[in-house]
């Protein structure tokens, strides 16, 4: 009986470790700001490698949205993001060299979609059903950023705009 016990013990203290870390993931994250007549959401850290989304509540202004990522990203460059945990992208692009530039800071990316285009709309529509938002970068085939954003309260930020 004595390796039996074992067995549930360590599935129990995997099991617990498990639900903490996704709680804590969860605690992590920050709800979409409202600023001006904009909804941001932030992935990553500021002082690394991170990603801004940033929907403009007038989808018919030319930059209905705005996805900018800092230290992590080059022309060539695939961005994803994933609403909750299903595995298929929700939306994918291929960074160009029209949309990258290198300073002082790094590489700074910025992808622009206007608030007509398919992506748009399956964007907002994801992201106000969904719970938690994932945006990936991968460069070269290799992962440079992978981050989560909440996306509690997106719904309520974004009513006035249409899908």
């Amino acid at each position: 009986m004595a390796p039996y016990f074992k067995i549930v013990a360590v599935q129990f203290v995997v099991t617990t470790i498990s639900i903490m870390h996704s709680l804590s993931i969860a605690i992590a994250q920050e709800p979409p700001k409202i600023r001006d007549n904009d909804v941001v959401l932030t992935y990553g850290e500021l002082k690394g490698g991170h990603a801004i989304v940033t929907f403009d509540k007038n989808r018919a202004a030319k930059t209905a949205l705005k996805i900018e990522t800092f230290l992590a990203g080059v022309a060539g460059s695939k961005v994803s993001i994933f609403i909750d945990k299903d595995p298929n992208a929700i939306f994918f692009h291929t960074l160009t060299t029209d949309e990258c530039r290198f300073g002082e800071q790094g590489s700074t990316c910025i992808i622009v979609l206007q608030g007509r285009v398919a992506a748009y709309g399956r964007l907002i529509h994801g992201f106000r059903n969904g719970r938690i938002s994932r945006l990936q970068i991968e460069t070269g085939g290799v992962m440079a950023m992978s981050h989560t954003a909440s996306l509690n309260g997106f719904k309520q930020a974004t009513q006035n705009i249409d899908d």
